[in-house]
């Protein structure tokens, strides 16, 4: 009862898969085997790509169903509702938020399945395959919800796959106010709606302000006028809105200080968008240095550390202490 023709486009599609974990095997018992060939890197690449563009594509379709969903609803009557958190922006949710969620986890279900991925959404209950599981999907499925309910722009649904270690490996992001479709593979640059992106020119106003997208909250902060002086803010959108932007606009950051207060930026808002960033070679860091890890045991926000992502052109250090010497992250 064996269908011999579906036996063996099974194992053929397998083949490259065996061959990359062989390879993986002989690296590490032997690695001068004369069985590293060229013909074995290439077969591992090509099982790679297998994988990664089944992946991104899962990614990619949760994306656009979502957001296309999202939009679907905007100016519709709206359920409210708080998570508990101090910040306005990480506090509301909406049924929009849950649905756009919903849709994103019935797409992603069977690779979750056949790659025994964990998953970390930002609505609902939150368990620990992250720490668990070799690689995880992190959700976004409504960035900027507050931009959202007040009827702006600047909302964004995001996906990644992150690696146990705290390294994205993918991901993708869908603007449903532009129709824009992001997407990212590690060490493959970003894509635009399928066309390699560039990063923006550097700029030759070496004295020009900087511009800081900044989150609605930084304008409660006693040094506001300081910072409205001496940078050029805007005040465009939720988290992952703000750090694409750095990808096209010179002289560009989006910097949070550490706080304690539990909130700010969390994995599911950082996770596309920074390999994103550093593919087309922008900084992503902890607020007071360090590579950036988005997966650490002790908590899924990253407020006590605080964030300095920046534009090609920039360097984060610098920044941050232009920052700190106006009166931003020095508590």
């Amino acid at each position: 009862n064996v269908d011999a023709d579906a036996l063996e486009a099974e194992w053929r599609w397998l083949y490259p898969l065996a061959w990359a974990d062989f390879e993986r095997f002989l690296l590490g018992w032997s690695p001068v085997h004369k069985k590293l060939t060229d013909y074995s890197d290439e077969t591992t690449r090509r099982a790679l790509h297998q994988v990664s563009e089944e992946l991104l594509d899962a990614a990619r379709t949760a994306c656009i169903k979502a957001g296309r969903y999202i939009q679907s609803q905007r100016g519709a009557s709206l359920q409210v509702s708080s998570k508990g958190f101090s910040s306005l922006a990480t506090d509301v949710v909406t049924q929009i938020d849950i649905e756009a969620q919903r849709l994103i986890l019935e797409e992603l279900a069977y690779s979750i399945d056949r790659y025994d991925l964990g998953v970390l959404a930002e609505e609902g209950p939150q368990n620990e395959s992250r720490l668990r599981k070799h690689a995880f999907w992190t959700i976004d499925p409504l960035d900027g919800t507050k931009f959202f309910i007040d009827g702006e722009s600047g909302y964004a649904t995001s996906i990644a796959l992150v690696s146990k270690s705290g390294q994205t490996i993918l991901g993708a992001v869908y603007d449903p106010v532009q129709e824009n479709l992001y997407e990212t593979v590690i060490g493959q640059g970003v894509k635009l709606n399928g066309t390699a992106l560039l990063a923006a020119p550097q700029s030759f106003q070496q004295d020009a302000k900087i511009t800081w997208f900044a989150d609605q909250s930084l304008r409660g902060h006693p040094c506001f006028e300081l910072f409205d002086e001496k940078f050029e803010l805007q005040f465009i959108g939720g988290a992952v809105t703000n750090i694409l932007r750095l990808i096209t606009v010179p002289r560009s950051c989006y910097c949070k200080a550490p706080k304690p207060e539990l909130g700010g930026c969390a994995i599911w808002d950082l996770a596309a968008v920074n390999l994103m960033l550093t593919e087309l070679g922008g900084a992503a860091e902890f607020y007071n240095g360090g590579q950036l890890n988005l997966n650490r045991p002790e908590s899924i926000f990253h407020n006590d550390l605080g964030l300095a992502f920046t534009s090609p052109d920039l360097k984060a250090r610098e920044v941050v202490q232009l920052m700190k010497s106006l009166g931003y992250g020095t508590d």
